[in-house]
C-alpha cells in the first residue's frame, strides 16, 4: 500500500498466483478469472494482483447524503494530503492517520518530511465530522474503517473467490502506508499473523534488485485426458523447454543456471475457463494430472465431478533464469543502524479502546523481546501501527512478527 493504489496478491507453496487475463482501467482491477473490474482486458500472463485505488492520499469525500468515499481520486505527492502543507485542500487517509496519532508529524522519512498536524485536523473535522455530526476521532477512525473494506475487495478477489480461506495465510504488508493499515485489514479477515518486512517502503525495489529473469511459453494442446498419452505429452513438454533452454541462453543463461517448471491448461469439457494445474512429477502421469484437476476444481469452485470428461487446453513451461547475485542482505544491520526518538502518543483504536497512551519505539527495540500492543514503531520510510491485543518480535530475519490474540 503506498499513496494511490493498494495491491494484493497471494503466495501459495512459495509462488506467487498467476492468471492469464488481466484488466487496467477500472476503479478496483481485478486479475482474477473469476471477477472482473469493468476495466479494459488483456490476455497476458500476469501475477494474479488485484488492485484498489486506496492509499496515502486518497481523497476523503461526504456527499449530500452523508455517504463517505475514500479513494479512488488521490491527491497524489503534489499537492499531496493536506498536512504536506503544500497547497493541498482535500482531506485524505493520511490526514486521517495524522488525526488519530498514527503519524509522527516530525518524523516521516526520518523528519526530512514535516506534517502540519493542525490542517489535518481541520480538513478532517470541517469535511467529515460536522458533516456527519460526529467527533474529530470518530469520523478520521470511521474514515480509516472504510478504507479497510474497500481493501478487503482486492483481498477476496484472490482469496475466497479462488476458494481460498484468507485465514488460512499470513499477511505480509509492506509499502509506506501498508505497516499502518496491516492489523486492521488481518483483524477484518480474522487473519492470526502479519509479518512487515525491513525496509517496508521500499521493498518492492529491494525485491526487483534480488529476481530472476523469467520467460513464459506456452504451446495449445487439446486433448482429452482419457485419449492422451503421457509419453507423447512428455515429448511436448521436452519440445517447449528445448524453446525455453535455447531463448534464455540467448540471454546468458546457460542451462544449468535455468529452472524450468511445467505447468498444464485443464477444464471440463464445454467450460469456458480452465485451471492450472503444476506438474510436480518428473515421471509425467496424465491420469494424476487428472486428479490434481478435480480436486484444484474443488476448492476453487466448491464442487468437482470425476465422472465428467476433462480436457487438456495448453501445456506451460516456465523458465527462470538463476542470476548470481548476492541472493542475501543483513537486514539486522539495516536494523540497528536505525536512529530516532523513542516516547508516548496518544493514538485513537476506535471506540471499543478510545484514546491510548502508546508507546512509539524502533525496530531494534524489539532485538530478542515480545511486546504487547498498543505499540507504534516508527521507521525512515514507514510507520507499523500495532493496536491492543497483538503481541510483537522480531524474527531471524528482521521482520516485525504480529500475533492476533484476538481472533484465536
Amino acid at each position: 500500500m503506498g499513496g494511490t493504489t493498494t495491491k494484493v496478491a497471494m503466495i501459495e507453496n512459495g509462488e506467487p498466483v498467476k492468471t492469464t487475463e488481466y484488466e487496467v482501467g477500472a476503479g478496483i482491477n481485478h486479475s482474477s478469472m473469476l471477477v472482473k473490474g469493468g476495466g479494459y482486458p488483456i490476455k497476458l500472463p500476469f501475477i494474479d494482483v488485484s488492485e484498489i485505488g486506496a492509499g496515502g492520499g486518497s481523497i476523503i469525500v461526504v456527499n449530500e447524503l452523508r455517504s463517505v468515499k475514500v479513494g479512488p481520486q488521490s491527491a497524489g505527492s503534489m499537492p499531496g494530503p493536506v498536512c504536506y502543507d503544500l497547497g493541498g485542500e482535500e482531506a485524505t487517509l493520511t490526514d486521517a492517520f495524522v488525526v488519530l496519532g498514527y503519524l509522527n508529524p516530525n518524523y516521516l522519512v526520518g523528519g526530512s518530511l514535516i506534517l502540519n498536524a493542525e490542517k489535518s485536523r481541520i480538513a478532517i473535522d470541517e469535511q467529515v465530522a460536522k458533516p456527519l455530526q460526529k467527533s474529530l476521532l470518530e469520523a478520521a477512525y470511521g474514515v480509516l474503517e472504510i478504507a479497510i473494506s474497500n481493501m478487503a475487495r482486492a483481498v477476496k478477489a484472490v482469496t475466497t473467490y479462488r476458494g481460498r480461506d484468507p485465514r488460512d495465510f499470513t499477511l505480509i504488508a509492506f509499502g509506506g502506508n501498508g505497516p499502518v493499515m496491516a492489523v486492521s485489514l488481518a483483524r477484518a479477515f480474522e487473519m492470526q499473523r502479519v509479518l512487515i518486512p525491513a525496509a517496508p517502503g521500499v521493498f518492492s525495489a529491494l525485491g526487483l534488485y534480488f529476481s530472476d529473469t523469467e520467460h513464459e511459453f506456452s504451446r495449445s494442446y487439446f486433448a482429452d485426458v482419457n485419449t492422451t498419452s503421457s509419453d507423447v505429452l512428455g515429448q511436448v513438454f521436452a519440445s517447449v523447454e528445448g524453446d525455453a533452454l535455447e531463448a534464455l541462453a540467448e540471454e546468458g543463461y546457460q542451462a544449468d543456471r535455468v529452472k524450468l517448471s511445467r505447468f498444464v491448461n485443464m477444464r471440463y469439457s464445454g467450460q469456458a475457463y480452465e485451471l492450472v494445474i503444476p506438474v510436480l512429477d518428473k515421471i509425467l502421469r496424465v491420469d494424476d494430472l487428472a486428479h490434481r484437476f478435480h480436486e484444484e476444481h474443488k476448492r476453487t469452485y466448491g464442487h468437482s465431478s470425476k465422472t465428467d470428461p476433462v480436457s487438456l487446453v495448453s501445456i506451460k513451461v516456465i523458465a527462470r533464469g538463476m542470476t548470481t547475485a548476492p541472493k542475501t542482505y543483513d537486514p539486522m544491520h539495516l536494523i540497528r543502524s536505525d536512529k530516532g526518538d523513542r516516547g508516548l502518543r496518544e493514538a485513537y483504536f476506535g471506540s471499543r479502546y478510545e484514546n491510548l497512551q502508546t508507546d512509539v519505539i524502533r525496530r531494534k527495540d524489539l532485538i530478542n523481546k515480545k511486546i504487547e500492543g498498543p505499540l507504534i514503531i516508527e521507521e525512515y520510510d514507514a510507520t507499523c501501527v500495532i493496536p491492543p491485543e497483538c503481541i510483537v518480535c522480531l524474527d531471524e530475519f528482521g521482520n516485525i512478527d504480529i500475533t492476533l490474540e484476538d481472533v484465536k
